[in-house]
């Protein structure tokens, strides 16, 4: 008698971890150097965190985020501020990023936008990059299969 093995459902810090990988190593390709350490930063402060959504200014993500103390709480990703903004600009037309404006409580503040990952963009487009390279990975091996078996010249009719 066959025996039945269940699964355990994945929890949310594996699905987190997952989405994660996902952006580390499948997003490079698709995306720009600069694109990608965005991408990458936000996935960080946002899914390493356990939150959907984070309130950054274009500063705190060009320079890093620092506490009130001076100790660095997060590196920033090195570019000057236009840099990161055409970059975000682009990153929210390609659907990837979504931001949502947060104004300024107190008087003097700069005002904030709330980023959060878009994944129906980033799953599409992983799945289109997988589908490409598993595409790739077919014709590379039908190759070899017919240049090591003498291809169809040699087939027997």
């Amino acid at each position: 008698m066959a025996r039945r093995i269940t699964l355990p459902a994945p929890s949310e810090a594996d699905v987190i971890q997952d989405r994660l990988y996902a952006i580390r190593t499948l997003l490079p390709a698709t995306l720009s150097p600069q694109q990608f350490l965005i991408m990458s930063m936000i996935a960080e402060l946002t899914l390493g965190c356990g939150v959907k959504q984070r309130a950054l200014s274009y500063a705190e993500i060009a320079n890093g985020i620092w506490a009130k103390d001076g100790t660095p709480v997060h590196a920033g990703v090195g570019m000057t501020r236009t840099a990161v903004t055409a970059i975000i600009e682009h990153l929210c037309e390609a659907r990837l990023l979504y931001r949502d404006r947060t104004y300024a409580t107190r008087r003097g503040a700069n005002s904030r936008y709330r980023y959060a990952i878009g994944w129906k963009a980033v799953d599409t487009r992983i799945t289109t990059l997988i589908s490409e390279r598993s595409e790739t990975r077919d014709a590379i091996n039908t190759a070899y299969i017919l240049n090591t078996q003498g291809g169809p010249r040699d087939a027997v009719l």
